[in-house]
């Protein structure tokens, strides 16, 4: 009985790769979230050591690869296991965030998600250094690290040390507490920044004061005295931030929440000017479309509030500034100037620039009605929505209306097109109008993109076959360009179904003939290894459904193949049979090929008899050796299980048998793997053949570590026993197995049983 995979949503899975463990967080439907190195190595290759990582969501089966792998909740006994739901919802939140591999590597992110801390990372500090923890917000946590595990840090009234944004200006207090209970589920470092520039103190002096700082209350101010500043105090004995650096005259750029930037002219003293809507709105909110504003002098550190800022004096390569007091003036002038607010035509930014330059400038959102806007998201897919005025856009999304920064799935989900307001799909993303083919294709009438776009609301596809880009595109140009299918009638078709590839026969307008087994779903079930089959004829994305596919006429190099319309009479003339399909002797590649090229080849099983078969179980491997004729001779433990390590490890009764290779591989991944050819000299095909079939039927000792199935698979191509998996683990300690001997023979090993 083959072992399939039995993990389920919020399960960790260990993979062993070649000289170290990856790790990924198990979400369902056969797919896994998992931080891997730059490049996306994720098959095997040794992770760098220092590097940048990032987290994808990626099919199981090619994560894995060919590589052995577990459920390994490894820390439940320690701690308890958040809601599988909650570890699946964060896991796909964090696709697409990046990380420096050296501090926070793929186990650190699975136990993350799972415990909510990731326990294994370890803390390479020394007592006196500074800890810069990368909260969610724009600002960064600054902490002394003192000894053990502790750090000293600033901190606002209620003791946020979990990762919110601290307060722009209240009462702080200074605490000592667990590196872990601060850092939370932050990236971090040691950053001793200032180090170039002045000399830090003797560690000892520094975790003395910070320590003798415990639990003093302070005014926190963000500008003036924040965790930084004590951290940098109780380091060089002086406390310095990166305040705001501008002179009188700079125009100030603050990051909102919303798709806008607020702008505002810095006129020293910590006071700035800028136009603002009604309702005095500068603390972080996105200005209304179009209302009433008005010109206000306020402090800087009240107008930027916790939203990260910057000196952008944007235009000064296009216009000559004028004079500084000048600006400074003009500004003051304004001050209580009431004036229509309009996002278009005169914003916080337009303000700002026609003071500095005096002209009025902006940048914000420009654009006309049929444009297409272009959102970048966190991940590595952008956005498409086609805007209709008034602040409107129609757009096409996936299940749950990502439409707030999500990326959208590559595949498996419906999309529905959706009219909603530009800043609620923008969100918090970079955006730009990009007309992407009007070099290419000649432009519909404004009016009728976005009549049609209108209509089209409410419609719903699938996502493979046509995501947001191509619902844009056919929006502005009356044609989905991206949406086409390339492959001719006679083409062959792979679709990526999980671990295995399916075949069809495309025959034209989008229909293709295939062979597939019994109530196999055919848009992306696996195959059954054996069973009854029927060739049916259906709709290419109905066979495809949300899986990725392409045209591989992959013998054409060595055959030559028929003509596409004798191709596509033969597929259709064979549609309703019923074949006996078998995943080694005729499977949906067996028939596609023969279709194509008049004879049916299939790239499974190649091997020849006295090979030997290596199956990849869960967890290990089973071995066999092939006689010929779809047949393999293997030992099994007790009770016939096809198992290298026994569910009752040690030793028990095993039986040589002679059986069908399909019935012995099941739905496991297999190879020829001759593995010690290089070492050992192989018998005589005949011989290895003639002497397991005389050993069919024995009953021998079975011993996970004495005579296992790989020690009787080897002992019978070259005469004698060995198990490299039982090698690997006493060596590796992969497994407690004990220190047996490696390599025993059948004579000194194996005990006959009469039956």
């Amino acid at each position: 009985m083959a072992q399939t995979f039995k993990g389920k949503p919020g399960d960790l899975i260990e993979i062993f790769r070649k000289d170290y463990q990856h790790w990924a967080v198990y979400i369902g439907e056969n797919e896994v979230v998992h931080l891997v190195n730059e490049g996306g190595d994720s098959s095997g290759s040794s992770e760098l050591l220092s590097s940048n990582g990032k987290v994808k969501i990626e099919k199981f089966a090619d994560v894995v690869g060919n590589d052995r792998h577990q459920v390994n909740n490894l820390l439940d006994e320690k701690y308890k296991a958040r809601k599988r739901n909650v570890i699946v919802e964060e896991a796909c939140e964090m696709v697409g965030h990046e990380y420096t591999v050296d501090t926070y590597n793929c186990a650190h992110f699975a136990t993350e998600m799972r415990y909510g801390k990731a326990e294994s990372r370890q803390f390479k500090g020394k007592p006196g250094d500074l800890i810069q923890i990368f909260r969610d917000g724009p600002y960064q946590h600054w902490a002394v690290y003192i000894r053990e595990n502790e750090v000293v840090h600033f901190t606002t009234d209620g003791g946020d040390s979990s990762g919110s944004s601290e307060l722009l200006s209240s009462n702080g207090k200074v605490k000592r507490e667990k590196i872990t209970d601060v850092v939370g589920n932050h990236r971090y470092q040691v950053n001793n920044l200032l180090d170039e520039k002045y000399d830090a103190r003797k560690p000892m002096t520094i975790v003395k004061e910070a320590c003798e700082m415990m639990d003093s209350e302070l005014q926190y101010n963000v500008a003036t005295y924040n965790s930084k500043h004590f951290a940098i105090e109780m380091r060089y004995g002086k406390a310095e931030s990166r305040q705001v650096k501008g002179k009188p005259g700079d125009l100030i750029k603050i990051f909102r929440d919303g798709p806008y930037q607020h702008w505002a002219v810095y006129i020293g003293g910590q006071e700035v000017v800028h136009f603002t809507t009604d309702g005095g709105d500068s603390s972080g909110s996105s200005e209304l479309l179009s209302s009433n504003g008005k010109v206000k002098i306020e402090k800087f550190a009240d107008v930027v509030g916790n939203d990260r800022h910057q000196v952008n004096n944007l235009l000064d390569d296009m216009y000559k500034a004028r004079m500084p007091m000048t600006i400074v003036k003009e500004a003051r002038d304004m001050m209580d100037s009431e004036l229509q607010y309009n996002v278009d035509t005169y914003n916080s930014e337009h303000f700002a620039t026609e003071m500095r330059y005096d002209k009025a400038e902006s940048r914000q959102f420009n654009g006309k009605p049929g444009d297409l806007i272009k959102i970048f998201r966190d991940g590595p897919y952008q956005q498409w929505a086609v805007y209709i005025g008034e602040n409107e856009v129609v757009h096409f999304t996936t299940d749950g209306g990502q439409s707030s920064g999500s990326s959208e799935l590559l595949s498996s989900s419906t999309g529905k097109v959706k009219r909603e307001k530009l800043t609620d799909v923008v969100g918090n993303h970079r955006h730009q109008v990009n007309n992407l083919l009007d070099d290419i294709y000649k432009a519909r009438e404004p009016s009728i993109i976005v009549e049609e776009a209108c209509e089209m609301v409410g419609r719903e596809y699938t996502v493979d076959t046509y995501n947001c880009a191509h619902f844009a595109i056919e929006m502005r140009y009356g044609k989905a360009e991206s949406r086409q299918f390339k492959g001719k009638p006679g083409d062959l078709i792979e679709i990526f179904r999980g671990p295995y590839q399916h075949w069809a026969v495309y025959i034209g307008e989008n229909e293709v003939v295939h062979f597939t087994t019994e109530g196999d779903q055919s848009s992306g079930s696996l195959e059954s290894l054996s069973s009854r089959a029927e060739v049916k004829r259906e709709k290419l994305t109905d066979v495809v459904g949300n899986h990725r596919f392409k045209v591989n006429i992959l013998l054409d190099k060595s055959r030559k193949a028929r003509e596409p319309s004798v191709i596509v009479k033969e597929a259709c003339a064979m549609v309703g049979r019923e074949l006996s399909y078998n995943v080694a002797t005729y499977n949906c590649e067996h028939f596609a090929v023969e279709m194509r090229y008049g004879k049916a080849e299939s790239r499974q099983f190649k091997g020849k008899p006295g090979d030997l078969i290596e199956i990849s179980r869960w967890g290990y491997q089973h071995w066999a050796v092939y006689i010929g004729e779809n047949e393999v001779v293997h030992l099994v433990n007790e009770g016939g299980l096809l198992s290298c390590a026994s569910s009752n490890p040690g030793s028990s009764n095993g039986k040589v048998l002679r059986q069908k290779f399909a019935n012995v591989v099941s739905n496991d991944r297999y190879q020829v793997n001759n593995l010690l050819d290089d070492s050992r000299k192989a018998r005589d095909p005949s011989v290895i053949v003639k002497e397991a079939c005389v050993m069919v039927g024995r009953e021998l000792q079975y011993d996970i570590v004495s005579y296992n199935c790989e020690h009787f698979a080897t002992e019978m191509r070259y005469g004698k026993a060995n198990s490299w998996q039982v090698f690997k683990a006493l060596f590796t300690g992969f497994s407690a197995v004990g220190v047996s001997a490696v390599g025993v023979s059948v004579a000194t090993v194996a005990k006959c049983v009469s039956k």
